[in-house]
């Protein structure tokens, strides 16, 4: 091979610059062509091999300028050579020419293709088919077969007009189907409060009506029925079949068609100050978190299950086609946002049902949904009792009610499906009215809580793996380990350790007493200094007390 580059080049003596003679080759016949590199630009599929060659594959091709044009706008003719890139690469690398004819990736047959300005894509001339082409219109349609299709559509529209006047009316009659169902619940709840009035009943205070609860509900009635008339006006005029009178004549006159005026609701500031009277406002920011304190349409505060069930029926015949609107149940836990409360229906909230009893011939505890674990522990305690909690078989009973209003009971023997399908089932399977579990007798606990550094983890879960391992022997002990970050104990991520003995035995013998050594955040025992007012837990009631302090 020569060099590159150099500043001289070597003459022989005999050479004779007067013996060259400048050569002149003949001028290109036909279209101009030069070389190009580009990638396919639509699948195709060859119709000498029936070879698939997908969008995008890069190959080398002739550009040819032949004599067509479309609006002015030059059309290009394109010669591809489909083959493998690391052929191409190693050719060039020997010094072989680069192919330069069309070539199929698999048989090597030509295939052409050139520019559409037309459609702005490309078509494919010879030797391949393309697969798809988007651009392709259906078969010119003649004067009759426009008319034809021409009246298809009016007909398809007027019957559009009538589905949707069909639709309006429907939509009227279910908010009026609403308006009904709230009047219904307003009047039953009314008639209820006032039997509660009677001295002679023995009902507490807080249960009777109010001269605001009075006004609030005169207001609420009014407001409804006049949001309401227009929704009524509109179904009455949709159902009428108006005749329309064609006069003739130079000076007639066309009659005026008939308006009717949207009913105006106007909101006093005496109506907010009922609302935050009744206490809706304060009873939205009552939920557990930011996400589930919604605003529902109407707030249904209930006290017993009679109460649910006649609601949850009033409730589910208005929802009966009536539109779009969801009823929620409240309920405890970290229950999802649809379920427990809506912004776009009614909520069923049971705070109220709050109470708890015990039976000590059958050792069972009646517990309302509404009640705090804290409050419901401390009513057991009084009797020397406690439970085990709503998991696993502590609850021996379910009073529930179906979407249909039905009260029923769901134990091991009586509809054990619903007993089963209930722990867990959230408002799948109907409301919870009463839970009815197991009382166990209430006894002295020892707890021993320890907040430690994460530096301490290794131990930590040594401790508990050994603690595991000795389960069995270990039947009164129970150990609790999680992994906390609270700025107010430390401002970096920290262990969390309790330890509660069952049997009130503080020397009980445990791995976790391999970690008492180790240095501690905070340290919280029933001898601890940090609240030395504290005993023996009585049961769990105190340790939630405690877990509570700031």
């Amino acid at each position: 091979m020569s060099e590159r580059k150099v500043l001289s080049k070597y003459y022989p003596p005999d050479f004779d610059p007067r013996q060259l003679q400048r050569v002149r080759g003949p001028k290109q016949a036909g279209p101009k062509v030069q070389t190009v590199r580009l990638m396919s630009p639509f699948s195709m599929k060859c119709t000498s091999c029936g070879e698939y060659i997908y969008k995008g594959r890069k190959f080398n091709a002739r550009k040819e300028t032949p004599d067509e044009k479309y609006l002015g706008i030059q059309i290009f003719r394109f010669y591809g050579t489909y083959r493998d890139m690391p052929s191409v690469l190693e050719s060039s690398t020997l010094d072989i020419p680069m192919l330069t004819h069309c070539q199929c990736t698999r048989c090597s047959a030509e295939i052409t293709f050139k520019t559409d300005p037309k459609n702005q894509d490309y078509v494919c001339e010879k030797g391949a088919k393309r697969n798809t082409e988007p651009w392709r219109a259906g078969p010119e349609e003649t004067d009759e077969e426009r008319l034809d299709r021409l009246e298809r559509e009016e007909e398809e529209e007027s019957k559009n007009a009538m589905a949707e006047l069909e639709a309006k009316t429907v939509d009227a009659k279910r908010e009026m189907a609403v308006a009904d169902a709230l009047d219904e619940i307003r009047t039953r709840n009314a008639a209820r409060e006032a039997a509660a009035q009677d001295p002679s009943s023995g009902a507490p205070a807080d249960l009777a009506i109010s001269t605001a609860r009075e006004e609030q509900d005169r207001i609420d009635a009014e407001e409804a029925r006049k949001a309401f008339q227009l929704a009524r006006d509109r179904a009455e005029l949709l159902e009428e079949e108006v005749v329309e009178e064609v006069v003739e004549g130079p000076g007639a006159r066309q009659p005026e068609p008939a308006r009717v005026q949207p009913a105006k609701v106007k909101k006093t500031n005496k109506r907010e100050e009922l609302r935050a009277k009744l206490g809706y406002e304060p009873q939205t920011e009552t939920w557990w978190a930011e996400n589930v304190r919604l605003r529902p349409y109407c707030l249904v505060l209930l006290r017993n299950g009679g109460e649910v069930s006649n609601a949850l029926t009033a409730l589910v015949d208005a929802n009966n086609g009536a539109g779009d609107w969801h009823i929620a149940v409240r309920s405890g836990g970290q229950s999802s946002t649809e379920s427990s409360n809506t912004a776009h229906g009614m909520a069923i909230d049971p705070s109220l049902m709050n109470s708890t009893s015990c039976d000590r011939q059958s050792n069972i505890a009646k517990i309302e949904p509404g009640g705090r674990w804290k409050n419901v522990l401390a009513d057991l305690d009084k009797h020397g009792v406690t439970v085990a909690g709503g998991r696993d078989g502590g609850v021996v009973n379910f009073e529930v009610v179906l979407a249909n209003g039905t009260i029923v009971n769901a134990d091991q023997t009586t509809n054990a499906d619903s007993w089963r399908a209930l722990k867990g089932g959230s408002n799948n399977f109907g409301i919870l009215t009463q839970f009815d579990l197991e009382a166990i007798p209430a006894r002295d606990l020892y707890y021993d809580l320890r907040l430690l550094d994460s530096a301490y983890s290794d131990s930590v879960v040594d401790a508990v793996i050994e603690f595991a391992d000795q389960d069995q022997s270990l039947a009164d002990d129970a150990l609790v380990t999680f992994y906390s970050h609270d700025t107010s104990v430390s401002y970096e991520i920290h262990v969390c350790t309790i330890h509660v003995n069952t049997m009130g035995n503080k020397n009980s013998a445990t791995a976790l007493h391999e970690t008492e050594n180790l240095p501690v955040i905070a340290n919280v025992t029933p001898s601890s200094k940090v609240w030395p007012r504290l005993p023996l837990a009585r049961r769990s009631l105190l340790v939630l007390e405690m877990l509570g302090q700031p």
